[in-house]
C-alpha cells in the first residue's frame, strides 16, 4: 500500500535518454577548420612556386621566402590549432603541390626547375623550394605540440574551463593547487 506507482512517461534515472545529442557542432567545424588549412597550404605553394624565381642579384631571394612561408603555416596551423595533426595537413599540402609542380610536362613546361649548367643547388630556387621545404615543414611538425584542445573549441590556455583537468586553463596550475 506504500507503494507508489511508476509513471509510464518517466524513464529510470539510469536508462539512456531516448534522444541522444542531435549532433557535435564542434566536429563539423574542425574539419571544416582542418579543410582550410589544407586549402590554405595549396594556395600558399601554388603561389611561391611561381614566386620562387625571384632573385636579389644572385641570390633565390623568392625560394627562401617561401621557405619562410611553409615554416610559419605549417608551424602556426599547429601552435593555433594545438596539435601535430593541424601541421601535418598544412604541410603535406605545401609538399604535395611541390611535388605536382616539379614533374615534366608533355610539352616540356616545369615550374620547378633544377640547376643550369655549373649553378650550385643552394642558388637553384626549384631544388630549394623542394628539398629545403621539405625540411622546413618537418621542423615545423616536430615543433608543433600536441595538447588536449584547439583554440576553435574554445579551449584558450589562460581562461576557466580552458583545458580539461587544470584549473583555469593554466598547465600546471591545478598540480600546484592541489598541493596548497
Amino acid at each position: 500500500m506504500g507503494e507508489i506507482p511508476a509513471q509510464p512517461h518517466q524513464q529510470p534515472q539510469d536508462a539512456p535518454a531516448a534522444t541522444a545529442d542531435p549532433g557535435r557542432p564542434e566536429a563539423f567545424v574542425t574539419g571544416g577548420v582542418y579543410g582550410m588549412l589544407f586549402v590554405l597550404g595549396v594556395i600558399a605553394a601554388v603561389f611561391w612556386s611561381f614566386m620562387q624565381g625571384w632573385y636579389l642579384g644572385d641570390f633565390p631571394l623568392g625560394a627562401y621566402l617561401s621557405l619562410a612561408v611553409a615554416f610559419l603555416l605549417t608551424w602556426g596551423a599547429g601552435r593555433l590549432m594545438r596539435n601535430r595533426l593541424a601541421a601535418v595537413v598544412t604541410g603535406v599540402s605545401w609538399l604535395f603541390v611541390g611535388m605536382v609542380l616539379s614533374m615534366p610536362r608533355p610539352e616540356g613546361d616545369l615550374v620547378l626547375a633544377g640547376p643550369a649548367q655549373g649553378q650550385s643547388w643552394l642558388l637553384t630556387p626549384g631544388y630549394v623550394y623542394l628539398y629545403g621545404g621539405a625540411l622546413v615543414v618537418l621542423i615545423a611538425i616536430m615543433m608543433s605540440k600536441a595538447a588536449p584542445q584547439s583554440w576553435i573549441l574554445g579551449g584558450v590556455p589562460g581562461q576557466a574551463g580552458g583545458v580539461p583537468g587544470q584549473a583555469g586553463g593554466v598547465p600546471g596550475q591545478a598540480h600546484h593547487q592541489a598541493r596548497d
